[in-house]
């Protein structure tokens, strides 16, 4: 601007930004665009302190930030883009009648206690004259770890049934049961119940094949297994988070899911208990000699060739 005079955009501008706005989706260009003008504006040290003074009230410190880092995975295009193929892998097709049945029923606790996000009820319902009904479940789950093995194993198409966690199962002494994460049923061969656990890849002490489990997580899992019967195995699939020029597994083996690469490792819990000892007295939590599990943890696809 000079003379109080905005100088116009050169052309190469106007589809610069239009191909920006086109891919970022019109929900989060107006942050982008003020990340521009800050950059722009500021002399010296950039910083998100500054951006935030620079815009005043208008938008936080955090939101800046989350925009910055996390933005495409809350873009509107990109939910819209999730929901439909989540839908047609339900059976629905474009066109049919679709109802949506929200359960809100939660407890009130405090924020870092909060349960994961409510489970939402997907019907898929026709009238008579169709003569068909298809229901499903979709899980909205803040894990991170879980949203990438169930779109994992989307990719692979293996059907699976994702468990609701909302509420653990109570025994008949009065102990609650730790709920599973999948269920992978098969025609032929084993059929696994599934405990996800997350770790990063080398973990946050640098070290690497982090392993560990509770006490809740092997009770769990092993009650599952005797309820499901011979044809079930209880199966500990490791997701790991590659955080480093290091993998568990080879590349082509590796999952690569909203930009983050993850190895999926799996141990059946009949092995993992065979060979587990007393890692932390106050925790109650388990491990193996890290060179074992290396001996006994398998790719996670090996298993469903089996």
């Amino acid at each position: 601007m000079s003379n109080g005079q905005y100088t116009p955009l050169s052309p190469f501008g106007k589809r610069f930004f239009k191909r920006i706005r086109k891919l970022i989706g019109c929900c989060h260009f107006a942050h982008f665009w003020r990340v521009v003008v800050a950059l722009a504006a500021l002399t010296g040290r950039k910083s998100l302190s500054k951006m935030t003074k620079l815009f005043g009230d208008r938008r936080t410190r955090q939101a800046i930030a989350h925009f910055l880092t996390e933005a495409e995975w809350n873009a509107k295009e990109l939910l819209l883009d999730n929901a439909l193929t989540t839908l047609k892998h339900l059976g629905w097709k474009p066109g049919e009648q679709l109802y949506l049945v929200l359960d809100d029923t939660q407890k009130q606790k405090r924020a870092k206690q909060m349960d994961r996000p409510l489970a939402m009820e997907v019907q898929i319902q026709y009238n008579q004259e169709r003569g068909l009904c298809i229901g499903g479940i979709v899980m909205l789950r803040w894990n991170h770890y879980e949203t990438a093995f169930e779109a994992y194993l989307k990719n692979r198409k293996i059907p699976f049934l994702a468990v609701e966690e909302r509420h653990r199962n109570r025994l008949d002494d009065g102990k609650t049961l730790k709920n599973l994460d999948f269920v992978i049923s098969r025609s032929t061969g084993t059929s696994w119940l599934i405990d996800v656990k997350g770790r990063k890849f080398p973990g946050g002490t640098g070290g690497y094949w982090k392993h560990w489990a509770t006490r809740d997580d092997l009770v769990g899992l092993r009650h599952w297994e005797t309820m499901f019967g011979e044809r079930f195995s209880g199966l500990f699939v490791f997701a790991y988070l590659i955080c480093g020029n290091k993998s568990p597994l080879p590349e082509h083996q590796l999952f690569e899911y909203r930009r983050r690469l993850y190895g999926f490792v799996g141990i059946s819990i009949a092995d993992y208990l065979s060979e587990i000892r007393l890692l932390s007295p106050k925790w109650h939590t388990f491990a193996m000699p890290t060179q074992r599990f290396r001996q006994l943890a398998k790719p996670f696809e090996d298993f469903i060739a089996r």
